[in-house]
């Protein structure tokens, strides 16, 4: 192709220029077109961006706290009441069954005996035989003995009231029994007539002295006893009066816990939720707007929760801001290598080749900017991903911030390999103008670019397989569901029977060896286990058997051999001691090699550890530190007494441990 000498001259001269401001504006990526906010934008943010609650004070969930407190301190206080109206009903009660009941019962014996005896000695008078004198005189001092014991027995319930009344009873008493010794023997000798008048003289006198004393006496006990119903029935009022009240409480404390948990936590999560699926369902219909906040509430807990919201949208927005920025700026590179490109064709016929391979790597550019697009619904998925986990609060609010710091991170490292790439394309470029000879190398930049998007992933990829590998597995069957859980060493799982039906559940096994035969059943995780709840048929009869495991581990930074005996013993027995023995290579070859049975308690060279808990279940450690080269070994035991009284041993299988 031949071309006029000045024109030529001309578009070189051009080329030059063009290509000199190419080389100023990529030595300068970082200052980008001014772009000018449209009115509709202005507004859309006006909209968006909620204004925040300024001068409120927030209120906490903790304020449900103090109805709370309320109803303790007055269950506290009325339990008191309650208790000192129960001691006054007790001492109420007492006085009344032992003055009242067993005191008057009492008096009227005495009162009976009291009579008796006069009657008594009035039989006597009118005796005609000899044998009958003698019966009457053996009966009236039966009945005489008789009265002074019951007169003993009333003792202790003699009160300052009673007495100068009980003293009287106890003075004709004695004069009571004397004159009736005196009327008997005037019967006897024959002497009717003193004996009738001493009857109905003295003896008549002494007689209603007592009788009178004990009618005193009943009536100060009936008083008493009216004393003691008036304080039962003032007690029974004042435990009413307080139950009353704390029911009142209690109903109005309740009535507050349920309007604040509403007001203060359910109607703030919902609405902080639907805020949040109305930024993801936006999102997923490509309409997000990253300016969209969620409103601020008036909780401590919950507006935390809405905070950490905002921050991360704040710091995705400005991610991705820096994105189109870029994107913008290559966009401009591009359109001004293209012109020096066409205006360097006009005047050199070999520039055209190297024209379709830029169009083809600004292709691949368009490629990479689809790919941006498909991390954004990346993005809006985990922003659905933190509104379904909104429950974990602040906690998991920090770890949002920290994942949206390393997406930032990540994006920053990605834009600023990106602008230094993309600097080495245009040097190369500008260098393959000149030469019209470097478009290989061209392709070869470009394709560096598209490496830099699967970095990040590598590396979230290795450490998530590296944390799985620092984890136990822990596999449950139950009722032939398989459930497989990544656990952290020493953390405890809890597993619960299914009801399964026309079967009944038998037992847990531990490794294929029966543990436990309680359908809920905690165990800790020291490495890799498998858990099997057994079903037997609803007719049969399960009986639980005692079990004993044992598991070993070593720790090679303190050179420490662990090794955990875990145990089960059925409901009813009771443990008299469990523990471990454990013995070193040179015993074992020498005495249990061939006869395993005999590494057992008190055999010869053993170390015998013993625990001092004494539940039915639970687990047993001991730490051998083994700095030379040896093999240990061990055998976790238990010793317990079986509902019949008898005691069992029983050994867990040997394991050992080889340190080299």
């Amino acid at each position: 192709m031949k071309l006029d000498s000045k024109k030529s001259k001309a578009a070189v001269k051009n080329s030059a220029v063009k290509q000199k401001k190419v080389k100023a504006k990529a030595a300068n990526p970082a200052k980008a077109p001014k772009v000018k906010k449209t009115l509709n934008t202005k507004k859309a943010q006006k909209v968006n961006n909620k204004p925040k609650v300024k001068g409120k004070k927030k209120l906490s969930t903790k304020l449900i706290l103090i109805p709370v407190f309320i109803v303790g301190f007055v269950s506290v206080i009325s339990s008191g009441l309650s208790l000192k109206n129960l001691s006054k009903v007790n001492d109420a009660a007492s006085q009344i069954v032992d003055t009242s009941m067993v005191g008057t019962e009492m008096l009227n014996d005495i009162e009976m005996e009291t009579v008796n005896i006069h009657t008594l000695a009035l039989s006597h008078i009118i005796s005609t035989d000899l044998s009958s004198m003698i019966d009457i005189v053996s009966e009236v001092r039966n009945h005489e003995e008789k009265l002074k014991q019951l007169l003993d027995d009333y003792n202790p319930y003699v009160t300052l009231e009673t007495k100068r009344n009980y003293r009287i009873i106890c003075e004709n008493y004695t004069s009571l029994v004397k004159e009736c010794g005196n009327v008997m023997a005037y019967s006897a000798a024959g002497k009717n007539e003193e004996a009738y008048k001493t009857a109905n003289g003295s003896i008549a006198k002494y007689t209603n002295n007592i009788e009178k004393a004990i009618s005193s006496m009943r009536e100060y006990v009936n008083s008493v006893t009216q004393e003691e119903r008036k304080s039962l029935e003032s007690t029974y009022r004042a435990s009413v009066v307080t139950c009353t009240f704390t029911i009142a409480v209690s109903i109005i404390a309740l009535l507050f816990v349920v309007f604040a948990v509403v007001t203060m936590v359910i109607k703030p999560l919902l609405r902080t939720q639907k805020e949040i699926n109305g930024i993801i369902v936006n999102i997923d219909n490509k309409k997000g707007d990253l300016t969209q906040r969620v409103t601020p509430i008036n909780n401590a807990e919950v507006d935390a929760v809405g905070k950490g919201i905002n921050v991360f949208m704040t710091k995705l927005q400005a991610i991705f801001k820096a994105v189109v920025t870029n994107s913008a700026r290559m966009e401009r590179v591009v359109d001004d290598v293209r012109q020096s490109v066409q205006t360097s064709n006009s005047s050199v016929s070999d520039l055209s080749a190297l024209t379709e391979e830029l169009s083809a790597t600004m292709q691949d550019i368009s490629e990479n900017a689809s790919v941006i697009n498909t991390n954004t619904d990346n993005v809006a998925k985990e922003v659905e991903l933190i509104a379904e986990k909104t429950d974990e609060l602040t906690g998991y609010t920090r770890d949002m911030k920290a994942h949206a710091q390393s997406m930032e991170s990540v994006a920053r490292t990605n834009m600023e390999s990106t602008d230094r790439k993309v600097s080495e394309i245009l040097e190369v470029l500008q260098k393959a103008i000149e030469d019209s000879n470097s478009v290989k190398q061209v392709n070869s930049l470009t394709n560096d670019i598209l490496n830099i998007a699967s970095q990040t992933n590598l590396l979230a990829l290795n450490a998530s397989i590296e944390e799985l590998q620092l984890k136990a597995v822990v596999t449950i069957n139950n009722n032939d569901q398989i459930e497989t859980k990544y656990c952290e060493i020493g953390e405890q799982v809890r597993v619960v029977a299914q009801t399964v039906k026309d079967k009944k559940f038998s037992h847990w096994t531990f490794n294929g060896t029966p543990i436990c035969y309680s359908s809920p059943y905690t165990f800790t995780v020291y490495g890799d286990t498998t858990i099997e709840a057994v079903y037997v048929d609803a007719g049969e009869e399960v009986t639980p058997q005692a079990a004993m495991l044992c598991s070993v581990s070593y720790n090679k930074s303190t050179q420490t051999i662990k090794y955990t005996a875990k145990r089960s013993v059925p409901e009813g027995c009771k443990i008299v001691k469990h523990g471990m023995i454990l013995t070193s290579k040179p015993a074992w070859e020498a005495l249990y090699k061939d006869n395993q049975e005999a590494f057992k308690l008190e055999a010869d060279r053993i170390i015998t550890k013993v625990a001092t808990t004494t539940g039915l279940a639970g687990n047993y450690s001991v730490s051998v530190k083994c700095t030379k080269p040896n093999i240990w070994y061990a055998k976790g035991y238990v010793v317990y007494t079986d509902k019949n009284g008898e005691e069992q041993t029983v050994y867990s299988d040997v394991v050992s441990y080889e340190v080299k």
